[in-house]
């Protein structure tokens, strides 16, 4: 497998990890709420991006961002 092949399938593995992680708080949360005024939306965001990273294994460090909004009409 080639060092390019390497670097894709670990950027890949640690996505599909942080989105799973996410949804998972995102399940929580939604159930914590479940029957109050402030019920979270049934939807979020995620949005993932990577820097340069040299003393990092694969030379990049994934940066992650998400947003979950409140039940709303704006947010349907």
């Amino acid at each position: 497998m080639s060092v390019e092949a390497r670097w894709w399938a670990d950027l890949r593995q640690q996505i599909v990890y942080r989105a799973k992680r996410l949804n998972t708080g995102h399940m929580i949360e939604a159930d914590q709420r479940y029957g109050y005024r402030d019920a979270l939306s049934p939807h979020g965001v995620m949005l993932f991006f990577v820097s340069d990273a040299p003393a990092q294994p694969h030379g990049y460090q994934l940066h992650t961002a998400y947003r979950l909004w409140l039940a709303s009409p704006e947010s349907q």
